[in-house]
This record gives C-alpha cells, structure tokens and sequence, in this order.
C-alpha cells in the first residue's frame, strides 16, 4: 500500500514500486497526505484473520559443505482448515539451473520438514517454501517466493594456505657426484595458491652483521641499480633486500647508481660497503669510493670485486645519512636510510643447485613437488649453503625460507666381490696361506707384469684373508673401449673368504678417489688367476661404487673369462702362475716344476693351500690350459 496524492508522479511512482518488487501487488492510497509523508507514518498493518502463517529461520551465507541441508518450518493455518499435505513444497536451485521441489513432511503438530542434498563445495543453493490450505490460501516463504528467494553458499573457498616439507635440506655428495632431493608444497586452502622458486647462495647458515637504522621523512634510498638490481623503495628507515641479488664476476667492474629520495640536501652523503670476504663484517674490506656525496644525489661508483673475493653471497650495504660520514653499522641516526642488498660473486663459480620448476600452482587441498638438483662437480670437499625461498599468494606466510645445506666428501668407496677359483671349497674361500709365516705384509705386486710401486703394508694380518689383490680402475664409455689408456688408478687390497674386496683393516670398504669422466670399470688381478675386468660399470650408490663378480658368466668382460666353480656362482680362472695373461705349458714348466713339493707362500700354489703338488697341476692348470685373460 502506497500513498499517493494525486500528482502527475504517480504513476510513475506505482510502477517503480512495481519493478523494484516483483510478486507484490502495489496498491496506491488516496487520503489527506502531505508531499514528505512516509508510508509508515499513516497507514496501519490490514489483518487477514484467516491467514496461512509461515515461521522459517532461513539458510543464508556460507553454510559447511554436508550431505543434506535441512530446512525446518512452523506452519499455521489461521483459517481453522487443514494444510494439504501434498502441498507443502520446499522449492530449490542449484547454481541458478532448473528448479527442483521436495515435499516437506510433518514431524509432529505444526512442525514440518524437507531436505536440499548435498552439493559441491562453492555451489550457490537459493530456495523457497510454498504451502496450501483447504481455505484456498497459499503462502510462500519469503513472501514473493521465486523472484526473491532465499541463498546460502555450500561452504566458502578459504584461502591458499602453503604448507613445505621438509623445512630444510641437507644433502651429502661425494665430489663429481649429483642427486635430486624434492621438496613438497601442500595447499590446505581451497583456492589455487600460485608459487615462484628462487635460490641465493650464502656462505654459511647464518650472518650476524652489525645493524644501522636511519630516520625522519626526508632523504631516503629511492632506487639502487647495479646489475640486474634495480630495486625502487619508499623510506623505511632499514630495508633488508637481500633476497635481491646479481652476479657479478672478478675482475670486471658493475657501475652502481644510488637516487636520493628527497635531492634538495647538500649535506647529504652515501656509503656503500661489500663485505667482499663473507665474515660479517664490512669495515675490514676496501671501502667503494662514491661520486657527488655530499650532495643532492644521485650517487655513482664502480663496484670491482677483488682478487681475493669469495666466492657465494657477499652482503653490499648501501647508506644515505644526512650531515654525517657514512658508516656502515652506525646503530641509529635521525634522517637518511640503510638498505642490505646480495652480490653473488663468480669467483670459478660452481653452480651446484638448481630448481624445477620455477614457479607454478598448487590446486585448493593440493600437492605438487619441486626437484632440488644437486651437483657437486667441480667442488671442493666442504661445506655449501643457500636459501630456497618460495613466495606465494598465501596471505598469511607470503615468503618461505628452506635453508640447504650441501656437504661434498672426498670420498667415495669401492665395494667388489670376487672369488678365486682355487681356494674355492664350495661355498667360500680357504684361507689357510694368510696364516703362513711366509704371507707377506707388503704387497705383492711390485714385479712383473704389474710394476705397481703402492706402499700398502700390514702390520698384522686380518681374520678370514684369503689373499692380496690388486684392483684397477679405468674410465672409459663403455667396456671395449676401457684400454690401458683409460686407466686412473689402481690399489692393492685384500680377498677376504667371502669374496668380500676389502681395505687393509679387513673390514672397510676401499676409499676410491678419483674423478670419473665416463663410466667406471675395475679390474681385478691376482698371482695366479686370470685377471678380469667388470663387462658392465660399477653401479654407484650413496658414495659407494658396487660389484659383484661372481653372480654370472657375463658379469667379466669377454667370452668365458670365469669359471663357473659351483652351481649359480663364478670365479676367476685358476692356473697364470707366471703370470703373464695365459695358461699353457710355461706355466707348468717354469713356475710348477720349480716349484713342487714346496711348502709356503708360492705363485704355483693355484689353490692357496700353502703347498704345492700334483693338485695344483691336475685339478687348475691342467683343465684351463690354454685359456687367456680377455682385458681390453
């Protein structure tokens, strides 16, 4: 009901009632009103005694994601008569599509209910209750029902909230080795959180340098460009930009300008420091010499990393300060500013961590991964650092620091396993010889044909030695081009019963210090047995280089380079006692007949028994005469 007073504006007036709410009747009122009379100052509520009446506490705003929603009412028939029962509708859309109707079922006196199902997070629900009575009334709930129904949300997308693991790395690598270690990121929010990788090497876990703070609202750092820095700021007193860095390289100089904020003071001067040896301390490093301070600005220099730099992340402070000499770790001042910026000095720079990707999204209640590739070619053993820093659009953690801590060992370590054919006694080796008086604590291979000049010695020997072998390694692409000439190295060691290759403390793996440029492959050589070198590269695992001989024919290089000495096991072939690669009659002639019936430490002994005799001949030589090492 509206007043209306006659005017031209009426209906006009009636009719943007009309639009503005739709499903109602505007009805207009004549009477005594004055021009600025409210509705609600003349007319009074018109009551419908036998009114449909319907009391609903409606779902409005965000409601949690459930499998059904339920919608309760109280309905009252003022007229006396009865509701139908097949006309009380609960009435719904799902993301403004076609509408859908639930009969709503009395649960006990004027108590009735109905059910949305459940929908998918975000959906936008809006819904209406309609009833009928046998007076011919019906009511809806909101009043106008369809075109102004009401609306809630099936839950409410939170916000991305980033969660990475592990909170740190730390990652040990011989040298000339590489890994790849990953970090997750977790989306606990349900909107799509987008990420940015970075790095920035340091020197070491932690900086302590001294702190300086400027002040007041006049003279500040407005720009500082060097590089690939060019980083534009409001005042803040002391800014700490050292996520912001650039590669700058010894021997070459990187001009570097700094704008003054407010260039109307002549008294104002500028420092700038490089704490160019990374120990946290910039007074005990050549200070930059700075063009136009004092003055106005902007300031100039020429940064040229010294010789001696190190390499990594060295700290570059940059100060304005008014009336006053620069320093870089005055504590406070009242007007200028400070800010600490990254210098990653390429002094031979190695390059050992890398990240992938760079940057992307993580789905609402997600995971994705990043791969840390690490590297330590063309390190030196030590300690390594950096900052992997994650920014993202969570609001609350916006920047993630995961500290990196890369350990490169010296060391590598050489796991072989071989049997000799001789001492073979079915499922081990005897080792009767390393018992003898005779076994010698030098090694035995400084004659021909090895010429080896190692100094490797026992002051006692170990339990369970078998005997002395000498190991070669060679470098090569792959097994037939692994000549002489790729050899890198070579070590005397012991053959424990096992067939375990071990250091000279019988129990430790053999140190391998060598730089591979291939693929690695060793040989193994003994005083009386065929040499043979690995048909495949030695595997390398956490620092170790491993394998094992004796697990098939092929596993030695060439054509039946083993023997095999008992089901499902080879072993190297018994018999070169010269040695000189083959097994024919010299063997026999110059080494055996030398030698039989003597007791000890002898080449003849092919089944290392401490004694030499027609065992030796007839069970070794005899039976691989004429068989030859196959060694490229």
């Amino acid at each position: 009901m509206v007043p209306i007073t006659g005017s031209s504006w009426d209906d006009d007036a009636l009719q943007a009632y009309e639009a503005a709410m739709p499903g109602y009747e505007v009805v207009g009122l004549t009477g005594s009103w004055e021009s600025t009379d409210a509705l609600h100052c003349r007319t009074k509520g018109i009551a419908d005694i036998g009114m449909l009446y319907i009391k609903h506490i409606p779902l409005l705003g965000n409601q949690p994601v459930q499998s059904e929603y339920t919608i309760e009412a109280e309905i009252t028939a003022h007229s006396g008569q009865t509701i139908y029962a097949d006309s009380v509708f609960l009435i719904y859309s799902v993301n403004s599509a076609n509408w859908d109707s639930v009969l709503m079922t009395n649960t006990g006196g004027k108590n009735y209910s109905g059910d949305i199902p459940g929908q998918a997070f975000g959906s936008q629900i809006q819904y209406y209750l309609y009833v009928a009575d046998q007076s011919g009334r019906n009511a809806t709930h909101p009043f106008i029902g369809l075109p102004d129904p009401h609306v809630f949300n099936a839950g409410q997308p939170s916000l991305p909230e980033l969660v990475v693991s592990p909170a740190s790395i730390e990652v040990t690598l011989p040298m000339d080795e590489s890994t790849v270690e990953q970090l997750t990121l977790e989306n606990l929010g349900q909107l799509m959180l987008d990420y940015t990788i970075s790095r920035q090497y340091i020197s070491k876990s932690a900086k302590a340098y001294c702190t300086s703070s400027g002040g007041g609202g006049d003279e500040f750092i407005e720009n500082v460009s060097i590089g690939s820095i060019n980083n534009t700021s409001n005042q803040s007193y002391y800014a700490d930009y050292t996520s912001i860095s650039t590669m700058v390289e010894v021997g070459q100089s990187y001009p570097i300008v700094i704008t003054n904020g407010d260039p109307i003071w002549s008294s104002d001067q500028c420092g700038i420091w490089v704490d160019w040896n990374q120990n946290e301390d910039f007074t005990d490093d050549e200070p930059i010499i700075v063009s136009g301070s004092p003055g106005v600005g902007p300031y100039t220099a020429t940064i040229l990393p010294p010789a001696d730099a190190l390499q990594g992340s060295a700290r570059m402070r940059v100060q304005i300060i008014y009336a006053a000499s620069p320093d870089p770790c005055v504590s406070s001042f009242s007007y200028g500013e400070v800010e600490d910026y990254t210098l990653e000095v390429n002094n031979n720079f190695v390059d050992w961590l890398t990240l992938n990707p760079l940057t992307g999204s993580v789905p609402g209640e997600g995971i994705s991964t990043i791969d840390l590739s690490f590297n330590s070619t063309g390190l030196e053993e030590g300690d390594y650092y950096a900052n992997v820093f994650i920014n993202s659009n969570d609001p609350n953690q916006p920047e993630i620091i995961v500290p990196v801590h890369l350990n490169v060992s010296g060391a590598r370590f050489i796991d072989l396993h071989v049997f000799l054919e001789g001492p073979f006694n079915g499922f081990e080796m005897n080792s009767q010889i390393s018992g003898l008086s005779e076994f010698p604590l030098l090694q035995p291979y400084s004659g021909i044909p090895w010429n080896y000049n190692g100094l490797e010695s026992l002051a006692v020997v170990p339990v369970d030695v078998v005997d002395w072998v000498l190991v070669e390694y060679r470098d090569a692409s792959d097994a037939g081009s692994a000549t002489s000439a790729t050899a890198i190295g070579r070590q005397a060691l012991l053959l424990l019963m096992d067939g375990s290759v071990v250091d000279l403390d019988g129990a430790s793996l053999p140190s391998f210090d060598y730089s591979i440029s291939n693929q690695l492959y060793a040989i193994v050589h003994h005083r009386n047995h065929l040499s043979i070198m690995s048909a495949n590269p030695l595997e390398l695992a956490s620092s170790v280089y491993t394998f094992d001989f004796s697990t098939g024919g092929g596993q030695a290089y060439g054509t039946n380079s083993q023997n095999e000495i008992t089901t499902g096991i080879w072993g190297m072939i018994a018999g070169d006692m010269i040695p000189d690669g083959q097994i024919n009659n010299l063997d026999k002639t110059t080494a055996w007949e030398l030698h039989a019936g003597l007791k000890g430490y002898h080449p003849a002994d092919n089944n290392l028994d401490g004694e030499v005799n027609n065992n030796d001949k007839n069970e070794y030589w005899l039976p691989n005469d004429g068989k030859g090492s196959q060694i490229p």
